[in-house]
């Protein structure tokens, strides 16, 4: 019985990962915050449309056009330039 449930988790940990994945996240001190994103599969993944930010509202992104107060975003919002990639493994 052992064997088989050591076999089952071996195999879900080996499992293809389809997916971008934080490797590491440092949040204190606060000028040395930091992360690390791994791309486990076979293929290049653009950033395009890939932000990082400490707020859940990040997608009310203020546009030029769109001045509310209700999506203003004062904290930290990262979008990635156009042309930014993670090579794949």
């Amino acid at each position: 019985m052992k064997k088989i449930f050591f076999f089952c988790v071996c195999s879900l940990l080996m499992a293809d990962t389809d997916h971008l994945a934080f490797s590491r996240i440092t949040i204190k001190p606060d000028n040395g915050e930091l992360i690390s994103i791994k791309n486990p599969t076979s293929a290049s993944i653009s950033l395009n449309n890939y932000y990082i930010s400490d707020s859940p509202n990040y997608y009310k992104i203020q546009s030029e056009n769109d001045l509310s107060p209700g999506h203003s975003i004062s904290d930290f919002l990262v979008k990635f330039p156009e042309s930014a990639s993670i090579s794949a493994g």
